[in-house]
């Protein structure tokens, strides 16, 4: 029966065995396979070789060639074990790149403090155990089935020749044969009693000595990384086997691994803390005995320290440890440590994170328990002497300096600290003294300190850099203030040291330029220091400085700008400003841009500005030779009168450019002119000035004939920022400022959309909506008058005044709620439920700062029938740039706000809202049912306050009247209507009219859009 039962242990040793062997081979789960895994995976080449490696004995983990045996020779060979090697490392690095859920959950508290630990001792349980063929066995070696032992006797005793035998094994039973002397039961013995149950049997002295070690299974189970049984010697350790089986994962613990061996009164457990040996080095190798069950328990409570110790991890806790004992574990502080500041973080009743700070030299602070998940940080002292300054950046010796108080940069920036390409123009020194406080940037140029034209006195912790020419370019101007930057056409350009009365005179000279530097135009780009806006361009004349002819004085964050002798002609503002100006001429430069430092001298809705670009002199009309003269213009123009008007039009032009002005850019250009992509689309006009202008100014030649190119509205341009107004300008164009006449402001409307024949229409003081619809010849097959879409410049302007109050007061009120939160007593529910409620009108308010309005004119109704308009109370008198919009015959409804599926639904007469809301999934927990409104497709509104207990409507596809109970969720659509659920928000009751209004005009605003973009 037992010789069975072996038999049978041998057989499923052997399975977990062929199992393990697989593991190596495949060390990841199939249902956590990664990228990195995937590349590691062998290919079928790689299975091929691998299936050759060594041969292991069946039922055993341990490779036949690592065991003795004899060879043809008697001499013990081994395998070389490389391939082996370099598969278990692949292995173990695949693993070890990898956090664990622990090493995770302490990352997300560290990464910050840029510190990231690992748990402790578990690299020390990954490759394989060695087991070396000359391994010595000990007196204390238990005997067992299959162990090969060698006799050896002392003397010559008489009667006793046991040269004949070479080594004896221990069977099954557990005997040995020695022949002629008889059979020994040495199952359990150690080695040294099995030697002197011998030596007492012959009379002699006996020495035995292991050769081929047996091997048995042990069973390893629990957080390990293959459980099972693994084979091992009676020479192994728990550690052998632990190693055997993967090592121990992550999740299993250290520090209770138990061992459960069978003995005759039963069994016993065997607890190891591998801890004792991992940090004091005390030895836990318990030899491993047949039949042993070796199990990993899960890990137990951790704690992680990081910091300024020797050896920072996630250590696992016994329980009772301090901050002391941590520290212990860690190796104790480093030198760098900054022993009165230590802060611990902990979870607080698993709700959140908590700071404990303390002092490390404080007994009280050592004492404190840890609990599990805590980390506890030790900082850093201080990195940098109190009494030093540090060089830095270009330089050939930069490094700490010894200060003294009252100590200035001269005595210690010298010669040998500069290379022969340092920039002697701009170095900084960045301060923050005392330390804590907010950093000061201090500009200086090294060549004037060199030459004692300056100096500073330096601080303790000053830093301070050093450049290389070229190496600074620009400056943020935020924090370094005392710097201006000279670019363009110069010898030198770069940051500059700014200091009080530094004029251009002190940095241009004649080593300063270049051949190509325009001698005769320079600019200073001037900027306010509170918001780095560009408040003024000086224009300068370089060689007048070089001439000491003038001079001008520097200011902060200027940036100095020298051009090139014949790359661009720059571009000529004059006529209606205060003063005439040039503008360099850059690649993409705009028309909005030559104009901002422009000061006109006229309202500039009186205004317009004409482009004129050099052309050759043939194109220039003899013929126009009557010549304008206009001193209030600013300037003596002699200007070629317009001749000839020829308008280029391409078919689908005018919808496209009525379509661009959605948002009311409406524009008081004549029609004769319009863009379209921002190209300019004009009548053909060919004109030419001479130019006669200050003394500066010189008569223009036949040469310089120009055409005008443009002739823009600046209100349109500058005010209502029209993107198709900003053309881009040529070299030499010349902008010349001039007043509009009455003949060119032409009164207007745009029509588009289902009518026979948009386009633009002139209109007079008596001009209706009637006559311009008649004028665009009726409406079109499919056209939906009744949502018929009519935008005003002046009620937009009234909605936007609406919409500003609005959101002034909801600011104010805001400002007041948010101050009495926080000087309120509220706790829990109750803060959080007001926080949650302000948090709600505080994206209310962000969501009416972005809404954009139209001025849609809501409630003008049109039947199909445009005849019946004539006499109709509908029948508004038009405005210039009003915007009509006759849409195609919808045959949806829109529901917008709080339901759970927002879209647009197919219309179905009789369909309430009530019925399209169920269609959307209903209401959402957050919707207001009582303020549900619809915008019907004339822009009307309709909701439970606009009207009495009974409605009315008129079903036009039916021809009848509709009734319904007053109830806004019984309230009969109509195709293009619109429903709309506002969000259930708490506001004063103050806000409440203003907020619905406002509401309404942002939702008719986006269908009036939406409307738009549909035809």
């Amino acid at each position: 029966m037992r010789k069975f039962l072996i038999a049978i242990t041998m057989v499923f040793a052997g399975i977990s065995v062929s199992v393990a062997q697989a593991s190596e081979k495949f060390p990841l789960s199939p249902y956590t396979v990664t990228p990195e895994a995937v590349k590691k995976l062998p290919d079928e080449t790689s299975l091929t070789a691998k299936a050759e490696s060594p041969k292991r004995i069946q039922g055993s983990n341990i490779p036949e060639d690592y065991l003795p045996k004899k060879s043809a020779k008697g001499e013990s060979i081994e395998r070389t074990k490389e391939e082996e090697k370099v598969r278990e490392e692949e292995v173990n690095e695949t693993n070890s790149s990898q956090l664990s859920p622990i090493e995770e959950s302490f990352y997300l508290r560290t990464e910050k403090l840029g510190i990231q630990l690992k748990q402790f001792g578990y690299e020390f349980f990954k490759g394989k155990p060695e087991f070396p063929v000359s391994a010595p066995v000990d007196r204390n070696y238990i005997l067992g089935p299959g162990d090969q032992l060698f006799i050896y006797v002392i003397g010559n005793p008489p009667g006793i020749d046991l040269s004949a035998i070479q080594s004896l094994v221990v069977d099954r039973e557990g005997k040995v044969y020695i022949p002629g002397i008889g059979v020994f039961y040495v199952w359990g013995m150690s080695l040294g009693e099995a030697e002197k149950v011998i030596s007492n049997a012959v009379g002699a002295n006996i020495k035995l000595t292991v050769g081929r070690l047996r091997t048995f299974p042990v069973y390893v189970s629990g957080e390990v990384e293959r459980p099972g049984a693994v084979v091992v010697t009676g020479i192994n350790t728990v550690i052998d086997a632990l190693m055997l089986a993967g090592g121990v994962k992550k999740s299993g613990s250290l520090r209770d691994v138990v061992i459960t061996r069978k003995t005759p009164s039963g069994t016993k457990e065997i607890h190891i803390d591998f801890y004792k040996l991992l940090l004091y080095g005390k030895p836990v190798d318990i030899k491993l005995k047949d039949g042993d069950v070796i199990f990993v328990r899960p890990i137990g409570k951790v704690a992680g320290i990081g910091g300024k110790v020797k050896r920072p991890a996630i250590y696992e806790l016994k329980g009772g440890e301090t901050v002391e004992d941590l520290i212990e574990m860690a190796g104790g502080l480093l030198p760098s440590s900054y022993r009165y500041r230590a802060t611990i973080q902990r979870f607080k009743n698993n709700s959140f994170l908590d700071i404990i700070d303390g002092n490390l030299s404080d007994k009280s602070f050592l004492n404190i328990k840890i609990q599990d998940g805590d980390v506890l940080v030790v900082k850093s002292i201080e990195t940098v002497p109190r009494n030093a300054v540090r060089i830095e950046g270009y330089t050939p010796y930069p490094g700490l300096y010894e200060y003294r108080e009252g100590m200035k940069l001269s005595e210690i920036l010298k010669p040998d600290l500069f290379f022969p390409d340092s920039n002697m123009k701009f170095a900084l020194i960045t301060r923050q003294y005392p330390p804590g406080a907010i950093p000061e940037y201090i500009t200086f140029s090294p060549e004037e300190v060199l030459s004692g034209k300056r100096d500073i006195v330096l601080k303790p912790r000053d830093r301070i850099t050093l450049y290389k020419f070229g190496e600074v370019k620009n400056v943020d101007f935020n924090r370094v203030k005392d710097a201006f930057v000279v670019e363009g056409e110069i010898k030198y350009p770069g940051v500059y040291a700014y200091h009080d009365g530094i004029k251009l005179s002190d940095i241009l000279s004649p080593e300063m330029l270049l051949m190509n530097t325009n001698l005769y135009y320079a600019e200073i780009d001037r900027r306010d220091p509170r918001t780095l806006d560009i408040v003024e361009i000086k224009k300068f004349v370089p060689m007048d400085i070089l001439d000491g002819k003038t001079d001008i004085e520097i200011k902060r964050l200027d940036v100095i700008r020298f051009y090139p002798k014949y790359l661009y002609s720059p571009i000529l503002v004059s006529g209606l400003v205060k003063k005439s100006y040039y503008v360099p001429y850059h690649d993409g430069i705009k028309l909005s841009e030559a104009l901002a430092s422009a000061e006109f001298v006229d309202d500039i809705k009186n205004l317009k500005v004409e482009i004129f670009r050099k052309v050759s002199s043939d194109l220039a009309e003899e013929e126009e030779k009557k010549v304008e003269s206009s001193q209030k213009e600013g300037e003596e123009l002699l200007k070629l009168r317009n001749k000839g008007y020829s308008i280029a039009k391409d078919e689908g032009e005018e919808e496209q450019f009525l379509k661009a002005g959605v948002l009311g850019k409406e524009s008081r250009r004549s029609p004769d002119t319009y863009f379209k992509g921002g190209e300019q689309k004009q009548l053909r006009q060919d004109r030419g000035y001479l130019e006669f202008g200050s003394k500066e100014e010189r008569v223009e030649t036949e040469e310089s004939l120009k055409k005008n190119v443009a002739s823009i509205f600046l209100y349109d341009l500058l005010v209502k920022k029209d993107t198709e107004c900003d053309i881009p300008l040529k070299p030499g164009d010349r902008l010349v400022i001039s007043k509009v006449q009455p003949e060119e402001i032409v009164e207007k409307v745009y029509v588009s959309g289902y009518v026979k024949k948009p386009g633009v229409f002139r209109i007079n003081e008596k001009t209706t909506l009637y006559d311009i619809l008649k004028a665009a010849g009726g409406f079109r097959e499919n056209a939906y008058p009744q949502g018929i879409i009519i935008l005003r410049e002046s009620v937009r302007e009234m909605q936007k005044q609406r919409i500003a109050k609005a959101i002034l007061l909801m600011r104010q009120e805001l400002e007041k709620e948010e101050a009495g939160i926080m000087q309120s007593d509220l706790k829990g529910e109750e803060l959080r439920a007001r926080q949650a409620a302000f948090e709600a009108k505080r994206k209310l308010l962000e969501e009416i700062e972005k809404a954009q309005v139209t001025g849609r004119i809501s409630g003008i109704i049109v039947s199909s029938n445009l005849e019946e308009l004539k006499n109709s109370p509908y029948n508004i008198l038009l405005e210039d740039g009003d915007r009509i919009y006759v849409p195609k015959k919808p045959g949806s409804v829109l529901v917008f706000g709080e339901v759970y599926n927002p879209t647009a639904y197919v219309y179905r007469p009789g369909m309430t809202v009530r019925d399209y809301i169920a269609l959307a999934g209903g209401l959402t927990k957050d919707a207001s049912e009582k303020e549900i409104f619809v915008i019907k497709a004339d822009g009307s509104v309709v909701s439970n306050s606009s009207d009495g207990k009974l409605n009315f409507d008129w079903d036009d596809e039916n021809n009848r009247i509709l009734l319904d109970s007053g109830d806004i969720l019984d309230y009969t659509l109509q195709p293009g209507d619109a429903i709309i659920v506002p969000t259930e928000i708490k506001v004063p009751t103050m806000w409440r009219p203003l907020i619905k209004d406002v509401m309404q005009i942002i939702y008719q605003g986006a269908i009036t859009i939406y409307t738009i973009t549909k035809l």
